[in-house]
């Protein structure tokens, strides 16, 4: 029922142009993890575990420019006192965190891997095909964790009965979708988002984000910063002509253009307001993005 579904979810599905109009659904939040005991968690932002000390600036190269950068410390798990300087072959300290900043997760902890050896074979002869041997590499979530994400309805959206099992992703994934009322904003703790001495902000990605603004250390957008990107797709279809929402042979719904977003955990630090500002309004003008849970900050 085309004429249902367009009011339910709207004419159109998600494009970067402009603000959606979905229907009933009014917003959908960032996607975080949750274990048994209720926490709230999310990877670790990209400075975890390291000191950048404005105080102390070092010399450097940068694309042929040279360039006055803060010097960088590991911190000590134990004092949390300066260790040695960061090296880049060692790396960053990447974990999962909870929101209150009072347990850390180690990543195999959470997603357990599952590795699978095939042999690719001629469908009607059966032969093996040439360089048929092959590895695919699986996550999956550990028992004690679930998935979870806000979602903002208008009144009259026809919810289906708590604990229905739903596919979801480009593998139709099946999952057990619960909810309850829920009135809480998902963010680091303060001891996260602190800002170093001779900085105005500190910024901190809470989703994946669309910045159109150069954000590299060779343009004056930012002070430095410590990032990370991921590939961002999504499917193209119209309500009103649709049968079915998933990707198959039988519709037309093919993938948008690939865009660069900066990960979620992605820092940013600001010595002035006007930066900062310039920063801040650039990410919060994709109003399209903010409502389907990106382009959220925690600063």
């Amino acid at each position: 029922d085309n004429e249902k579904a367009k009011e339910l979810i709207g004419e159109k599905g998600f494009s970067v142009g402009k603000k959606g109009q979905f229907g009933k659904i009014k917003e959908i939040g960032i996607c975080f993890l949750q274990d048994k005991a209720g926490s709230n968690i999310l990877p670790t932002p990209l400075d975890y575990g390291l000191y950048v000390d404005f105080k102390k600036m070092q010399e450097a190269w940068y694309n042929g420019k040279e360039k006055v950068l803060p010097e960088i410390h590991y911190l000590d798990r134990m004092d949390g006192k300066l260790d040695s300087l960061f090296n880049s072959k060692n790396g960053l300290q990447k974990a999962y965190i909870s929101t209150d900043g009072k347990t850390i997760f180690k990543e195999d902890a959470i997603f357990l891997k599952d590795q699978r050896i095939g042999i690719d074979r001629d469908i009607k002869t059966g032969k093996t095909e040439e360089s048929a041997l092959y590895k695919q590499v699986f996550y999956r979530l550990d028992d004690g964790f679930r998935f979870a994400f806000t979602a903002e309805f208008g009144d009259g959206y026809p919810l289906p009965d708590s604990g229905q099992i739903v596919e979801l992703g480009g593998d139709s994934s099946k999952f057990v979708l619960e909810y309850k009322l829920w009135d809480n904003d998902i963010a680091y703790s303060e001891d996260l988002t602190k800002k170093p001495e001779n900085i105005f902000a500190k910024v901190v990605l809470l989703s994946d984000t669309l910045i159109d603004i150069d954000t590299s250390i060779d343009n004056d957008t930012s002070d430095f910063s410590i990032t990370e990107t991921v590939s961002f797709q999504f499917l193209e279809f119209d309500t009103k002509t649709e049968t079915e929402y998933a990707r198959t042979s039988k519709n037309n719904n093919n993938k948008s253009g690939r865009y660069s977003l900066y990960k979620r955990g992605s820092v940013f630090y600001f010595k002035d307001e006007k930066t900062f500002n310039n920063f801040k309004n650039a990410i919060e003008a994709k109003e399209n993005f903010i409502q389907i849970g990106y382009n959220i900050i925690n600063q």
